[in-house]
């Protein structure tokens, strides 16, 4: 079945916003501006959100690509040729969009040209994505280290200038080949060639120095430096290689192996900073239902039941009230500490509010998770913490719950939170499992605990 003209018109809608184009007609003999759907949305705006002119046309162009418009759109009269070009539009939030601009003149029965209709294409994020690449082209081009990208085989497909200097090999001689058929020799090590390749079948890093031959068979040490390039599903799909030249350079490699060691560890501490909590030295909310996971889905391999437990310090207000926050902060340290000195080394401990602290437990049954926490609770009572010689009690009410397997991090933690709640209602400083009962008239004091 032919499809009707309101569907096919849809089709064109939608296959303009799938690409990112539109299409514009300008009547020459009235200037009235038409915009498709599209065109609005690459200035910013919604489809008929505001009437066009041309004027408001001219000035959506970059002032610096003005005077190259008009000198097309002439042209383009008076030759009656089309055109295509690249421009830049101001977008209505002040941002540059980079579009592809291509048209054509219309023109009546006696050949004078009536109206001009184009087409843009959005390619804002491609004509990005190659400035980046550029720059980052620049960097490596600039440095005398090899840089070398395989697939996941090996086979170089790039390399720098550097990398062909060290070799003596040009681009087009070392792309398409794997480096090693070019440049092993009889001298080169067969434990460190087996070891690299090793790696690439395995998908691994490589880090070593093998004994090379250039072009000219002259041998030269290099150190290799190799990381696999992984896709959105962890799939290797090459990998990356820097080679320094270490027979006069080996400084150089030395300093850009520490510059690696360096970022590393900054990523490292980074990584640390966004899952812990600096003032207890616990894990923070985020970082807490990211192992919390990882728990739940080791239990449910397992069929092991997991204990949530949350807890509150009691009155931590008025603490803060009558010692001051720095006091308070110490009453947070001063739980923590005793969090992670009750724990084992498999629990999962975190603060994840002001006041508020967690425990993940794997213990086998629910009298074993009852008496961990009321050791807790009995060490909190027997261990004030001391300020200046006066000693200030510090409690909390804990309430705790129990995950099956199979069930969510989510809804252990709203249990749990549930006979945090009840445990303040009893009067504070004291436990209550969710297996213990309490009217249910007390059900309203309940709040959603949300994960993030």
């Amino acid at each position: 079945m032919e499809p009707n003209s309101i569907t096919q018109q849809r089709m064109l809608l939608a296959a303009e916003r799938l690409a990112g184009l539109g299409h514009w007609r300008l009547d020459l003999l009235s200037d009235d501006l038409f915009w498709s759907d599209e065109i609005f949305r690459i200035h910013g705006y919604e489809p008929n959100e505001i009437i066009p002119d041309l004027e408001f046309g001219i000035n959506a162009y970059h002032p610096e690509d003005r005077d190259k418009v008009s000198a097309v759109v002439e042209r383009a009269i008076s030759e009656q040729v089309g055109w295509t070009f690249q421009v830049r539009l101001i977008h209505r939030d002040g941002g540059i969009r980079h579009v592809r601009a291509k048209g054509e003149v219309e023109t009546d029965a006696a050949g004078h040209v009536v109206a001009l209709f184009g087409v843009f294409q959005d390619c804002t994020v491609e004509v990005e994505e190659r400035i980046r690449l550029e720059q980052l082209n620049d960097i490596v081009e600039s440095t005398h280290e090899g840089v070398v990208v395989t697939d996941a085989v090996g086979v170089t497909q790039w390399c720098n200038e550097g990398f062909a200097k060290i070799t003596g090999y040009s681009r087009e001689e070392l792309i398409g080949r794997k480096p090693g058929d070019l440049l092993q020799g009889p001298a080169t090590s067969l434990d460190a060639v087996s070891e690299l390749r090793e790696a690439i079948q395995r998908g691994q890093s490589f880090t070593g120095e093998l004994l090379n031959y250039d072009k000219a068979g002259r041998a030269y040490w290099v150190r290799i430096s190799m990381r696999p390039i992984t896709d959105e599903g962890g799939e290797v799909t090459g990998f990356h290689a820097i080679e320094s030249d270490i027979t006069a350079s080996r400084q150089i490699t030395e300093d850009l192996r520490c510059e690696v060691k360096r970022r590393e560890a900054l990523e490292n501490r980074l990584r640390r900073l966004a899952t812990e909590d600096p003032l207890s030295g616990l894990l923070n909310r985020r970082g807490f239902f990211e192992r919390a996971e990882a728990e739940r889905e080791r239990a449910r391999r397992q069929c092991s039941p997991l204990h949530a437990a949350v807890l509150d310090i009691d009155y931590f207000k008025k603490i803060n009230d009558q010692y001051g926050h720095d006091v308070g902060d110490q009453a947070i340290r001063h739980v923590s500490g005793l969090m992670k000195l009750c724990s084992r080394e498999y629990d999962l401990t975190a603060r994840i509010g002001g006041e508020e602290f967690a425990f993940l437990l794997q213990v086998g049954s629910e009298s074993q998770a009852e008496a961990f926490l009321q050791r807790f609770l009995a060490k909190l009572r027997s261990a004030p913490l001391m300020v200046d010689d006066v000693a200030v009690d510090v409690r909390c009410s804990v309430g705790m719950a129990v995950m099956s397997p199979g069930g969510s991090i989510r809804d252990v933690m709203t249990r749990a939170d549930r006979a945090l709640y009840e445990a303040k209602r009893r009067g504070r400083d004291r436990l209550v499992a969710e297996w213990q009962k309490w009217p249910s008239a007390n059900d309203s004091i309940a709040r959603t605990f949300q994960a993030s």
